[in-house]
């Protein structure tokens, strides 16, 4: 195996500081950050791709699909939009949209 769980977390906290976008847009008072996060396999490996970045190296997809879902998490909890494609059977990708749970009144969010 070539990634270390350790190796994992930290991965993942430098790609959400590598991936955020330095200056969200505001529209209408809304925060239209958006990280899009990718697992490809590239030469005999799968890795995960945002902004053009490649974040580890997987001998499976399925190794590389729990850092992307563990991105897209992150992602969520500091209130950005994310979405997660994975490179299906036929070679297409197909992807899932995630946004942000709306704040409670007393500014926890509502799954919290």
């Amino acid at each position: 195996m070539k990634q270390q769980s350790s190796t994992v977390v930290q991965i993942t906290t430098e790609c959400v500081e590598i991936c955020s976008p330095p200056d969200a847009a505001i529209q209408g008072g809304h925060d239209m950050r958006k990280l899009i996060y990718a697992v490809l396999r590239i030469d005999n490996e799968w890795r995960v791709i945002c902004e053009r970045r490649h974040i580890g190296h997987f001998e499976t997809q399925n190794q590389a699909i729990v850092l992307g879902a563990a991105l897209v998490r992150e992602a969520l909890e500091a209130g950005c939009e994310a979405e997660l494609l994975v490179l299906d059977r036929a070679g297409k990708l197909v992807g899932e949209r995630f946004t942000p749970s709306p704040p409670h009144a007393d500014g926890q969010p509502l799954d919290a």
